[in-house]
């Protein structure tokens, strides 16, 4: 016992395999086995498909933020009566470029590669591009280098081709 402060050195190893371990999900048992000693760490095969689901859950998530953050922008400056709007417009812009930029990077690839369809390609391409139109609120803001980051990220969607598909629990 090289630690005496932990208390799950104090547990027998049978009631941490048998009893603790059927009721901890992949993500405890991890965080359960780096406060114990190495010769009582609980062994279990990560399910199928695991680091696949957990990078399309990560990439959703961050995602979902750039996507909220773009939303707040946006509805704050159609909503403003004066001439506020014009600031939170840019900021919208800069919240677009920052959407590109995370569909550039290796986290995003998760959402493409791991799903069958390309229906998910094929929206977020679509939603790149209504940024670019003359409907948008963001157009006259538009700056030639988010655009180049627009046309980047769609390149990268577009390359990107799925290897095979995780279904999240």
């Amino acid at each position: 016992m090289t630690n005496p402060t932990n208390i799950f050195n104090f547990v027998a190893h049978d009631v941490l395999q048998h009893v603790l371990s059927p009721f901890l999900n992949a993500e405890d048992r991890f965080n359960l086995n780096a406060v114990l000693e190495p010769t009582e760490r609980i062994f279990k095969r990560f399910p199928k498909d695991f680091a696949e689901k957990h990078a399309v859950r990560i990439a959703y998530m961050a995602q979902k933020c750039h996507a909220e953050r773009i939303n707040f922008w946006t509805s704050r400056a159609g909503t403003t009566r004066d001439e506020s709007w014009k600031e939170y417009a840019i900021h919208g812009v800069n919240a677009v470029g920052k959407y590109a930029d995370f569909f550039s990077k290796p986290v995003a690839a998760a959402l493409f590669k791991y799903r069958a369809g390309r229906n998910h390609a094929a929206s977020m391409i679509s939603e790149l591009t209504h940024t670019l139109s003359d409907e948008s609120i963001h157009v006259s803001f538009m700056t030639d280098k988010i655009r180049a980051k627009i046309y980047g990220a769609i390149g990268v969607i577009n390359s990107l081709t799925p290897e095979k598909h995780v279904i999240l629990d």
